[in-house]
């Protein structure tokens, strides 16, 4: 098969004689505001891999000590979750509950969704359909 010659970058090569123009567009981005002072929303977009594991660590990571009374994570725009994006969030889970700060993901997309049913994971998430539902649910028992 003879090297494609619109493509701008070099082609990747997958298999002896197999060349593709793969172009991986893939990025990550957290925008954070506080609704109140004390309640603290995360809005994450576009695809968690191990690109973006550090970024979203970094990100979780200044949510305990911020005098966050709830932690609201908007997942609605995500369109990869990998395995590592769900050992941040459950990892970022348990720090908040150790101390004493809910966390509620609001809106998680399918992508999202779909690895924390496989690996039987929703029900330790408190899920809502939207921000605001999230954050003036009445909370639920740990």
């Amino acid at each position: 098969m003879a090297e494609p010659r619109d493509h701008a970058e070099p082609p990747v090569r997958t298999h002896p004689g197999a060349w593709l123009p793969v172009r991986v567009l893939r990025e990550l981005w957290v925008c954070t505001y506080q609704v109140r002072r004390d309640v603290t929303v995360l809005q994450v977009g576009g695809d968690v891999d191990v690109i973006g594991l550090a970024d979203l660590r970094t990100a979780f990571g200044g949510l305990v000590g911020a005098g966050n009374r709830l932690v609201v994570l908007d997942f609605g725009r995500v369109g990869f979750f990998s395995v590592g994006g769900v050992g941040v969030l459950e990892h970022t889970r348990l720090t908040l509950h150790d101390a004493g700060i809910p966390m509620r993901l609001a809106r998680p997309s399918r992508a999202v969704l779909r690895p924390l049913t496989v690996l039987g994971l929703v029900g330790r998430f408190d899920i809502h359909a939207g921000i605001g539902r999230a954050i003036t649910a009445p909370s639920r028992a740990a």
